[in-house]
């Protein structure tokens, strides 16, 4: 009986551990995509102060800079004003699921800033 129990107790720190690492990756993704968005937005910014290209090519160059592959919010934009906004929001609603609701809503917010200057 006593074996069973801490063979019990072993699956269930063995399940636990597992659990907290699956959990901890998500945290640990959502930080790395963060940190490409701060970047990304670094870059925005300087490009727009020194180089005044049009938004369209500006995206074009930081998703090739910055991101490795297609799945992110500036190479999905549309760059045309009467849409920008709502081509931004579609865009940062189809990148990666580790960004939580409050992120995504202050990705969409400078979005709309972005389309107001």
């Amino acid at each position: 009986m006593i074996i069973i129990k801490l063979i019990m107790l072993l699956f269930i720190c063995l399940i636990s551990s597992y659990l907290g690492i699956l959990k901890a990756k998500t945290f640990e993704c959502r930080e790395e995509n963060l940190k490409k968005i701060n970047n990304s937005l670094n870059m925005l910014k300087s490009k727009i102060e020194f180089t005044h290209e049009p938004l369209g090519d500006i995206f074009k160059d930081i998703s090739k800079v910055i991101y490795s592959d297609k799945d992110n919010i500036f190479i999905n934009v549309n760059s045309r004003n009467n849409q920008f906004f709502e081509s931004w929001c579609e865009s940062v609603e189809k990148i990666d699921n580790s960004f939580t609701k409050e992120d995504k809503e202050i990705i969409k917010t400078f979005g709309k800033q972005l389309r107001k200057n």
